[in-house]
């Protein structure tokens, strides 16, 4: 019983964590991709002040996901490690089209592509990889 309990509050952390590192990664990826050049020598200025911030926080986004995985390897195994990976790769196709639209994806709008229900499993795969992580 006691299995089952770690195994929802990890499934819970380890969504919350990885969905967030995975949107801080993609945001500012989007953000540094899309950001435009203009004539004018102020406005030039500016956008390179913007562009070298959102490549610090990139690099540090990117630094903190490595140190998410180094610390549940850790203390936990790699097993966990997987389970984290698994969960962050199936929030990507909702992520992406998050920042494409720029809304907030939810049941009425959410699209049931092929790949979209490939990722909804990937993310059901990985209860079990936390379960036996913790099983032994």
């Amino acid at each position: 019983m006691i299995i089952i309990l770690k195994t929802v509050i990890a499934l819970i952390i380890l969504t919350f964590v990885g969905i967030n590192l995975l949107s801080f990664i993609f945001r500012s990826l989007n953000i540094i991709m899309s950001l435009p050049a203009s004539k004018s020598s102020g406005v030039n200025k500016m956008i390179k002040q913007s562009l070298y911030s959102e490549i610090v926080f990139f690099i540090f986004s990117i630094i903190l996901t490595v140190g998410y995985f180094y610390a549940i390897n850790h203390f936990y195994n790699i097993l966990l490690v997987i389970a984290a990976a698994l969960i962050m790769i199936s929030r990507l196709p909702d992520l992406l089209i998050e920042i494409k639209t720029g809304e907030k994806t939810t049941k009425k709008n959410m699209k049931q592509r092929p790949i979209d229900i490939i990722f909804n499993i990937l993310f059901f795969v990985a209860i079990p990889i936390i379960w036996y992580s913790f099983k032994y």
